[in-house]
Protein backbone atom coordinates (compact mmCIF):
# COMPACT_ATOMS: atom_id res chain seq x y z
CA UNK A 1 0.00 0.00 0.00
CA UNK A 2 1.46 3.33 -1.08
CA UNK A 3 0.54 6.16 1.26
CA UNK A 4 0.66 9.69 -0.12
CA UNK A 5 2.30 12.36 2.05
CA UNK A 6 -1.01 14.12 2.65
CA UNK A 7 -3.88 11.63 2.90
CA UNK A 8 -6.95 13.27 1.38
CA UNK A 9 -10.40 11.88 0.73
CA UNK A 10 -9.52 11.32 -2.93
CA UNK A 11 -6.49 9.27 -1.84
CA UNK A 12 -8.68 7.21 0.49
CA UNK A 13 -11.21 6.55 -2.27
CA UNK A 14 -8.48 5.54 -4.70
CA UNK A 15 -6.92 3.20 -2.12
CA UNK A 16 -10.33 1.66 -1.42
CA UNK A 17 -10.97 1.10 -5.12
CA UNK A 18 -7.52 -0.48 -5.56
CA UNK A 19 -8.15 -2.74 -2.58
CA UNK A 20 -11.59 -3.84 -3.76
CA UNK A 21 -10.39 -4.37 -7.36
CA UNK A 22 -8.24 -7.24 -6.19
CA UNK A 23 -9.82 -10.64 -6.52
CA UNK A 24 -11.20 -12.23 -3.36
CA UNK A 25 -9.96 -13.39 -0.93
CA UNK A 26 -7.58 -10.40 -1.28
CA UNK A 27 -4.96 -11.98 0.96
CA UNK A 28 -2.11 -9.71 -0.15
CA UNK A 29 -4.18 -6.54 0.24
CA UNK A 30 -5.42 -7.57 3.68
CA UNK A 31 -1.91 -8.61 4.75
CA UNK A 32 -0.53 -5.21 3.69
CA UNK A 33 -3.38 -3.41 5.43
CA UNK A 34 -2.89 -5.29 8.70
CA UNK A 35 0.88 -4.79 8.50
CA UNK A 36 0.36 -1.03 8.25
CA UNK A 37 -2.18 -1.02 11.09
CA UNK A 38 0.24 -2.84 13.37
CA UNK A 39 3.29 -0.73 12.43
CA UNK A 40 4.64 2.03 14.66
CA UNK A 41 4.05 4.79 12.11
CA UNK A 42 1.07 6.87 13.38
CA UNK A 43 0.46 8.52 9.99
CA UNK A 44 0.49 5.21 8.13
CA UNK A 45 -1.72 3.67 10.79
CA UNK A 46 -4.28 6.49 10.43
CA UNK A 47 -4.36 6.04 6.66
CA UNK A 48 -4.66 2.27 6.98
CA UNK A 49 -7.41 2.64 9.59
CA UNK A 50 -9.32 4.90 7.22
CA UNK A 51 -8.91 2.33 4.45
CA UNK A 52 -10.08 -0.46 6.79
CA UNK A 53 -13.16 1.61 7.59
CA UNK A 54 -13.92 2.35 3.95
CA UNK A 55 -13.57 -1.21 2.69
CA UNK A 56 -15.62 -2.45 5.64
CA UNK A 57 -18.41 -0.02 4.83
CA UNK A 58 -18.44 -1.30 1.25
CA UNK A 59 -18.16 -4.97 2.25
CA UNK A 60 -19.11 -5.48 5.92
CA UNK A 61 -17.29 -8.48 7.33
CA UNK A 62 -14.43 -8.31 4.83
CA UNK A 63 -11.95 -8.22 7.74
CA UNK A 64 -13.90 -10.53 10.07
CA UNK A 65 -10.87 -12.80 10.55
CA UNK A 66 -9.06 -9.80 12.02
CA UNK A 67 -11.88 -8.45 14.19
CA UNK A 68 -10.07 -9.34 17.42
CA UNK A 69 -6.92 -7.57 16.24
CA UNK A 70 -8.95 -4.49 15.27
CA UNK A 71 -10.64 -4.46 18.69
CA UNK A 72 -7.26 -4.84 20.42
CA UNK A 73 -5.93 -1.88 18.46
CA UNK A 74 -8.92 0.25 19.45
CA UNK A 75 -8.09 -0.52 23.08
CA UNK A 76 -4.35 0.09 22.74
CA UNK A 77 -4.07 3.24 20.64
CA UNK A 78 -2.93 6.31 22.57
CA UNK A 79 -5.13 9.40 22.78
CA UNK A 80 -3.06 11.37 20.28
CA UNK A 81 -4.03 8.84 17.58
CA UNK A 82 -7.71 9.61 17.97
CA UNK A 83 -8.49 9.61 14.24
CA UNK A 84 -7.05 6.14 13.76
CA UNK A 85 -8.91 4.99 16.85
CA UNK A 86 -12.17 6.31 15.47
CA UNK A 87 -11.70 4.72 12.06
CA UNK A 88 -10.70 1.42 13.68
CA UNK A 89 -13.73 1.51 15.95
CA UNK A 90 -16.02 1.66 12.94
CA UNK A 91 -14.04 -0.99 11.06
CA UNK A 92 -14.15 -3.27 14.10
CA UNK A 93 -17.90 -2.74 14.49
CA UNK A 94 -18.47 -3.67 10.86
CA UNK A 95 -16.32 -6.80 11.14
CA UNK A 96 -17.16 -8.14 14.61
CA UNK A 97 -18.83 -11.43 13.77
CA UNK A 98 -19.51 -12.90 17.20
CA UNK A 99 -21.57 -11.69 20.12
CA UNK A 100 -18.46 -11.82 22.34
CA UNK A 101 -16.53 -9.56 19.96
CA UNK A 102 -19.41 -7.10 19.81
CA UNK A 103 -19.70 -7.00 23.60
CA UNK A 104 -15.95 -6.47 23.99
CA UNK A 105 -16.07 -3.61 21.50
CA UNK A 106 -19.15 -2.15 23.17
CA UNK A 107 -17.17 -1.67 26.39
CA UNK A 108 -14.54 0.30 24.48
CA UNK A 109 -17.15 2.33 22.62
CA UNK A 110 -18.74 3.34 25.92
CA UNK A 111 -15.44 4.92 26.92
CA UNK A 112 -15.17 6.69 23.57
CA UNK A 113 -18.59 8.29 24.13
CA UNK A 114 -16.99 10.19 27.01
CA UNK A 115 -14.15 11.59 24.88
CA UNK A 116 -13.83 15.37 24.69
CA UNK A 117 -13.69 15.28 20.89
CA UNK A 118 -17.08 15.63 19.26
CA UNK A 119 -15.92 13.63 16.23
CA UNK A 120 -15.06 10.62 18.41
CA UNK A 121 -18.37 10.83 20.25
CA UNK A 122 -20.19 10.83 16.89
CA UNK A 123 -18.15 7.82 15.76
CA UNK A 124 -19.01 6.05 19.01
CA UNK A 125 -22.72 6.58 18.39
CA UNK A 126 -22.38 5.23 14.86
CA UNK A 127 -20.48 2.22 16.20
CA UNK A 128 -23.20 1.59 18.80
CA UNK A 129 -25.86 1.54 16.10
CA UNK A 130 -23.77 -0.77 13.91
CA UNK A 131 -23.12 -3.16 16.79
CA UNK A 132 -26.77 -3.20 17.80
CA UNK A 133 -28.02 -3.88 14.28
CA UNK A 134 -25.46 -6.64 13.73
CA UNK A 135 -26.37 -8.21 17.09
CA UNK A 136 -30.08 -8.17 16.23
CA UNK A 137 -29.49 -9.66 12.79
CA UNK A 138 -27.43 -12.58 14.12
Amino acid sequence: MVIPRSWKNADAMAAMQDFLRQRPPRRAAIRDLMKELLADNPYGRRCAADLARLVSVREPGILHKYADALIDLVAELPGDQWQARGYLTLAAALNASTHAQRMRLTLLVRAIVEDERIALRAIALEAFVTLAVRDVLD
